[in-house]
């Protein structure tokens, strides 16, 4: 028992380790201006430790693609990133400035003022 224990706390933590790599390999993408490479890494990063800090990065990442399938991918992970954040800090973060004549947007804006 003290075996499976230690095993499935030191892949925990390998787990998060190689999360957070990836996640400062797309933040420093992102910061290039590579949008695609970042994306990935992020995906990667989602994958290995979902989280709602990663679902904002990957939906403002989107956003700035300015595409109509990538403006679908970032509501889609923005919605899922402000399901318990109630700040409004995304309705003045300019990456989502592609975003603000699709209707759904409205949505978002009174989602968060209603919280």
């Amino acid at each position: 028992m003290k075996n499976t224990l230690l095993l499935f706390v030191t892949l925990v933590f390998f787990n998060s380790a190689f999360a957070q790599d990836n996640l400062s390999e797309a933040n420093n993408l992102k910061k290039q201006g590579l949008l695609m490479p970042a994306l990935m890494k992020y995906a990667e990063a989602m994958a290995q430790n979902p989280s709602a800090e990663i679902s904002y990065k990957i939906a403002s990442t989107s956003a700035l693609l300015w595409t109509s399938h990538m403006r679908d991918t970032s509501f889609y992970f923005l919605n899922f990133a402000l399901a318990n954040d109630s700040s409004l800090d995304v309705l003045h973060n300019p990456d989502f400035l592609s975003l603000i004549d699709d209707p759904r947007w409205e949505k978002i804006e009174d989602a968060q003022i209603k919280k």
